[in-house]
């Protein structure tokens, strides 16, 4: 019999919470060795044994097991010595916790007595008998001879630099102090204490009663939340060690009573739930184990599962809730820490709030610990951020929904957060344009054309086969038009936001009212954000309008990204006089802010645009130059009286147009910088007057661009403008837009807030 590889084997048993399991290879482990007659190490498993009973609150088995140990002492002719010492100390607490107070103190000084006879005693076993006979002195209430051993035990421990004891010591003081209204001294000491505890994994089993107590003094404080916090967490390490003992129905107690002194809201979301245990958990373990690793791990509850689109509720409770989250891992360190960072998410507290998590076979994964590409291939079908339109068609948007619904609870940016962020940002326009195209026209098909072909049929269970097709199709719209994924059918209805359309289908009306309205809703939606005209009401039409706006907007991305490469090569020749300028080899940057602005025009200007410059430079000249040129009449009038006669000559009539122009867009651009004051520091300022040699505006840059149009594009453009201007748009607000969604902001607000 192998003791060591009895006691590894019992720790792991204890440490993966497997208490029953445990006791049953305790009882067999004992019965062997008293067999074998090794009866030294059936006295090392008694006191093991004592250890777990007393720790799970059996009294009577532990007391049970110190009598056997005791007579097993005096057999072996073992009694007075370091052994016998060690049983006594071991008898001491089970006695204390049984509420045994002579036997215990009887004991004690026995310990004691056996240590002064030896002047060759560890320091340290001096110390382990003063933090146990304080625990006695707390039972009794003497909290200031509790203290006077405590006081000793870490004088000793502080000595010998035992990081685990010094801890263990202080959390016994600060017990005592705070009975003695020493709250201030007991609160710093904990806070060290908790310090040392926090993220160790496997957890101490003496992190339960810091936590407990530092709950104590809040309570005492008045500060009842963080009291409760502290209480839930004491709970869970409990319960984990432990299981549902005395100690752990102590706490719950303190739990309750804390809750009744404020209004404590019962009902939390699972993932507030979730997102409390991580931070109470998860957050510590990993900074603790992980801390190279942190900024390459991503946490959160992200998924399938009703909680993690926020729409759980009571009957959300019978699977898959609980406490729990999820661990991303970026690929290429995955197989470096993915088993160590799985048991040291498996060895947290499985209760947490008095929950434990409850899963069903069906659901499989859904929390632990992911490599960043197979989640998103399981829940996706691939890892691969999604780039062309037929990459993004190709995914069913129920699964875009599960991939960016939920939360994430750190804040790192990683392999996981990019897809993520690419998934919640990047969704192309004419993506979006085609699933609604998609969806309208299948409310075409089974609200206003078959339904009623149905009913005169007769065909009754069609026709209300036809009216929840129709349902599905118009609740996918909403969402869409209010730019979000539509989740999974059972969700639809829930998650939509259009509250006149959702208070429709829970009317008793005629369905063929319901159909008539909530097309005519989705209609008048649909004309106004797309600026479509129909004097049709079948909503196929409409559907067909935004396929084309789809095709049209492909175009125009297209276009505008061949004028941004045609520009870019003409600007790569432009000489300056002090030199290359450094915007002259950023691509990205100019590829932004061109974009953006020919992404508002309509094709027949890109076409016009392209047309005009390509002919431009077939005869040598470079527009890029010109406008440059152009500017300098503002920003250096010697240098461009120099250049003037190199330039094309302009009649009288295309400067009007171009000041014409100029004055409507400058009003835009101040109504911009009144609204987006961050966004507009960032770019130049509005007018000529304000332009240095050195510092160019944006009107003066307007007009310089202007100036290079043909009088063809520069009509057709100055139209573009006029009837922005009639129908109440502003063109700045519309290429800022435009810029802020390239650099990956979610709008000109998000992008403001951020700055």
């Amino acid at each position: 019999m192998n003791i060591k590889n009895i006691l590894n084997e019992l720790d792991a048993l204890l440490e993966n919470c497997q208490l029953e399991e445990a006791e049953r290879f305790l009882n067999k482990a004992i019965s062997d060795a008293m067999e074998s007659k090794n009866y030294h190490n059936a006295i090392t498993l008694y006191n093991e044994q004592i250890g777990y009973y007393r720790d799970c609150g059996m009294f009577e088995k532990a007391i049970a097991s110190c009598e056997k140990v005791s007579e097993l002492i005096y057999e072996c002719h073992l009694e007075n010595t370091s052994e016998h010492a060690t049983t006594l100390l071991n008898i001491a607490n089970a006695y204390r916790a049984a509420g045994k107070y002579d036997n215990s103190f009887e004991a004690y000084d026995t310990v004691k007595r056996i240590y002064d006879s030896n002047k060759n005693t560890d320091k340290m076993l001096y110390s382990s008998y003063y933090n146990n006979i304080s625990l006695l002195y707390q039972e009794i209430q003497d909290w200031k001879k509790a203290c006077e051993c405590l006081q000793k035990a870490l004088e000793i421990v502080t000595e010998e630099n035992d990081l685990q004891k010094i801890a263990i010591s202080k959390t016994n003081l600060a017990v005592s102090l705070i009975r003695l209204d020493r709250t201030d001294e007991a609160q710093k000491l904990l806070s060290e204490a908790i310090d040392y505890f926090y993220g160790l994994s496997p957890s101490d089993f003496h992190f339960s009663a810091a936590l407990s107590a530092m709950g104590d003094i809040l309570y005492y404080k008045g500060k009842y939340p963080e009291a409760i916090d502290f209480y839930e967490m004491a709970r869970s390490e409990t319960e984990l060690h432990m299981g549902k003992n005395n100690f752990y129905d102590i706490i719950s107690e303190n739990i309750k009573t804390a809750k009744l002194k404020i209004s404590y809201n019962e009902n939390i979301s699972g993932t507030e739930l979730c997102q409390k245990y991580y931070e109470a958990f998860g957050r510590p373990m990993i900074h603790r184990n992980f801390a190279e690793y942190e900024g390459r791990i991503s946490c959160g509850m992200v998924g399938e599962g009703s909680d993690c689109f926020g729409f759980d509720d009571e009957y959300s409770k019978d699977h898959d809730y609980g406490p729990a989250f999820c661990i991303w891992i970026d690929d290429d360190i995955y197989d470096t820490i993915a088993l160590q960072l799985e048991r040291a998410y498996n060895l947290l507290p499985k209760y947490f709030m008095g929950i434990k998590r409850t899963e069903s076979l069906q659901s499989g994964k859904r929390t632990g610990v992911f490599r960043t590409s197979e989640f998103y291939t399981s829940l996706l079908g691939t890892s691969k951020i999604p780039q062309t339109e037929s990459e993004w068609l190709s995914i069913p948007i129920e699964k875009l929904a599960v991939c960016t619904n939920g939360c994430v609870f750190t804040s790192v940016k990683n392999q996981f957060t990019e897809i993520r962020d690419h998934l919640i940002n990047d969704f192309p326009e004419t993506v979006r344009l085609r699933h609604l195209a998609q969806q309208t026209a299948l409310m075409a098909q089974s609200g206003q054309y078959n339904f009623n072909r149905m009913i005169k049929r007769g065909c009754i269970v069609t026709s209300e086969i036809c009216f929840s097709e129709f349902m599905l199709a118009s609740l996918r719209c909403c969402h869409l038009l209010e730019g979000r994924y539509y989740p999974y059918y059972k969700w639809l209805f829930k998650s939509a936001q259009n509250e006149k359309i959702k208070k429709l289908f829970c009317s008793n009306g005629e369905k063929e009212n319901i159909i008539s309205e909530v097309c005519r809703t989705i209609s008048d939606i649909i004309k106004s954000e797309y600026d479509l005209s129909s004097q049709s009401d079948y909503l196929d039409v409409l559907a067909h309008k935004l396929s084309d706006k789809a095709d049209e907007i492909s175009r125009k991305e297209e276009l505008a990204m061949r004028i941004a490469k045609m520009e870019f090569e003409a600007f790569d020749e432009v000489q300056n006089e002090g030199g290359r300028a450094n915007c002259q080899d950023d691509w990205e940057t100019f590829s932004i802010m061109r974009r953006s602005q020919y992404l508002t025009w309509n094709v027949h200007m890109l076409e016009m645009y392209i047309s005009d410059f390509e002919n431009a430079r077939l005869k040598g000249r470079n527009p890029i130059t010109e406008k440059y040129a152009r500017m300098m009449k503002s920003t250096s009038p010697e240098k461009y009286a120099e250049l003037e006669q190199k330039l094309p000559d302009i009649d009288e009539d295309t400067f009007k147009i171009c000041n014409a122009v100029c004055e409507i867009q400058v009003g835009w651009m101040e109504e911009f910088a009144s609204e987006y004051p961050k966004l507009s520091a960032n770019a130049r300022a509005v007018h000529s007057y304000e332009d240095t040699e050195f510092s160019t505006s944006y009107e003066t840059y307007l007009r310089g661009e202007l100036l290079t149009y043909s009088r063809n594009m520069l009509s057709m453009y100055a139209q573009f403008v006029v009837e922005l201007a009639r129908k109440g748009k502003n063109l700045a607000y519309l290429t800022m837009e435009n810029t802020v969604k390239l650099y990956g902001y979610n709008s000109l607000d998000d992008a403001e807030n951020k700055l």
